[in-house]
C-alpha cells in the first residue's frame, strides 16, 4: 500500500493537538495554507513516481530486502467471509 508521511504546519506553535484551540485554528489562513502545501507534497511525490517508474522499482526493491524473505501471514483464516450487508 503506498503512503506517504511528512509534516508540515497547519497551526500555531505550541497547539495542543486534538484540542479546542486547534479545532478553532481550522478556519484561519495559517491552517488553510498549511493543508494546501501538504497536498501538494502529497501530488508531486505521486506525479514523480508516476513519471520514474525506475524509483517505484528501487522502492519495491528496498521493501523486499528489509523484509528479510518474511511473507504476510493474514490472521483471518480463509475460510472466514465477512457476513453479507443487510
Amino acid at each position: 500500500m503506498p503512503t506517504v508521511s511528512f509534516q508540515a504546519v497547519t497551526y500555531a506553535k505550541d497547539t495542543s493537538p486534538h484540542s479546542w484551540q486547534q479545532v478553532a485554528q481550522g478556519k484561519s489562513d495559517l491552517c488553510h495554507k498549511g493543508m494546501l502545501h501538504a497536498g501538494k507534497v502529497m501530488a508531486l511525490a505521486g506525479a514523480e513516481l508516476l513519471e520514474n517508474p525506475e524509483l517505484v522499482a528501487k522502492a519495491k526493491e528496498e521493501f523486499d530486502n528489509r523484509r528479510g524473505g518474511e511473507t504476510y501471514l493474514c490472521p483471518i483464516p480463509p475460510e472466514v467471509k465477512p457476513s453479507p450487508l443487510r
